[in-house]
């Protein structure tokens, strides 16, 4: 915030705010903070490239300040910036001082006698002629502005990586190729070879070298390379509809200022969260430990779990209402997302569906690990339509 403005906007907010008496001090945003006084509300962000203060008519939403308290209905005698710095000092009528810190390194303190390190400037600033409302408009234009481009760039990151994906997938035909070769002279095959030399039908009879894994028979072989294949070709497959999906996405709207904004203890949630097609929730672990507290401590023991049966992959949970039964359309969703989220991902698995109060933690077992004593099996193949719809 230049300085010329912090004055303009001191000399705006003295004149309504000065004299009044404070009523509260919400937390909206980690360093952002809504002042409230019987004349008018004074926003202020102390850090980053939009840090600032100036009166708002915003209907900002916050948690209340443990400094409410000690200043509740106190007069504000004084506003200043102090040593002619970015340092904003609002004086009550107790002698306390509220003080933020524009300035490297600066902070929130209440405090009564204030010693500010000492700067010296070569040259004295006036004020501007911006108001409140002028600044807080531009501000908000430029905040949509950059989180427009965040978005964007986090939009085409994505893009990338579903054409590497495509990229990655367009090798299913040269691994099935390769599987039919060894297929067609399986006879030659034996366990502990390292590579073979093989003539080559698509290539006129040319002769190519296969690699081989030495530890695998020759049906293990076969069998891994065929299955690779399909892994490819289902990965290229979804890849693709989840790029069209994403190329054609616009970015949703602005968030800020009237969304409410977790505060500064506020921990990320340790799951995914998914809407069904039906209007259900969905969560999905992202870690081992987060599978765990989904499971075990979010979730209700009516609450129905899903999970890969035969490989590893996160919990899935799908909330419910105690009694009811989720259809299967909502059922089919869980199942791909429980699919999606494991390692069997772009193949066919077995996945398990249960409810919470049917599952147990073995004693000192890692964690993710669970007791299930009563379930069901669906064998899961890819949706990409359904994925599609259910994938941020």
């Amino acid at each position: 915030m230049n300085f010329s403005i912090m004055l303009a906007i001191l000399n705006e907010v003295k004149t309504i705010l000065e004299g009044t008496h404070f009523i509260r001090m919400e937390e909206i945003a980690p360093n952002s903070w809504i002042l409230f006084f019987d004349k008018g509300k004074l926003f202020i962000a102390l850090k980053g490239p939009f840090a600032r203060f100036h009166l708002t008519q915003l209907p900002f939403k916050g948690k209340i300040s443990k400094l409410t308290h000690s200043l509740a209905r106190q007069k504000l005698v004084s506003m200043t910036l102090v040593n002619h710095d970015r340092i904003l000092s609002l004086k009550f009528s107790s002698g306390e001082q509220l003080i933020f810190e524009f300035i490297p390194g600066g902070k929130l303190l209440l405090t009564r006698d204030y010693q500010p390190k000492v700067r010296h400037f070569e040259h004295a600033m006036h004020p501007s002629m911006m108001t409140s409302q002028e600044l807080e408009e531009r501000v908000l234009k430029a905040m949509e502005t950059d989180w427009q481009q965040k978005w964007h760039k986090k939009n085409e990151r994505k893009i990338l990586h579903f054409k590497q994906e495509i990229e990655e997938g367009k090798k299913w035909q040269e691994t099935a190729h390769e599987a039919e070769l060894l297929q067609a002279y399986f006879f030659r095959l034996k366990k502990g070879m390292e590579k073979i030399e093989l003539e080559d039908w698509e290539k006129e009879g040319e002769k190519v070298w296969i690699f081989l894994n030495p530890m695998l028979d020759p049906q293990e072989e076969l069998r891994r390379r065929f299955k690779k294949s399909r892994v490819l070709k289902r990965k290229r497959e979804m890849a693709e509809k989840l790029l069209e999906k994403t190329k054609a996405q616009s970015p949703p709207p602005f968030p800020f200022p009237l969304k409410k904004t977790p505060s500064t203890h506020t921990k990320p949630h340790p799951y995914r969260e998914f809407t069904s097609r039906e209007g259900f929730k969905i969560y999905v672990g992202k870690k081992d430990r987060d599978n765990d507290q989904l499971t075990f401590s979010f979730a209700r023991g009516s609450d129905y779990w899903f999970h890969a049966a035969n490989v590893a992959g996160s919990h899935v949970v799908l909330k419910v209402h105690k009694s009811e039964t989720p259809n299967e359309e909502t059922i089919q969703d869980a199942l791909q997302l429980a699919l999606y989220y494991s390692k069997a991902r772009g193949m066919e698995e077995e996945v398990m569906m249960s409810q919470v109060k049917y599952l147990s933690k073995p004693k000192g077992a890692k964690p993710g690990l669970v007791n299930v004593s009563k379930h069901k099996k669906y064998t899961v193949r890819p949706n990409l339509t359904r994925l599609a719809e259910l994938l941020p």
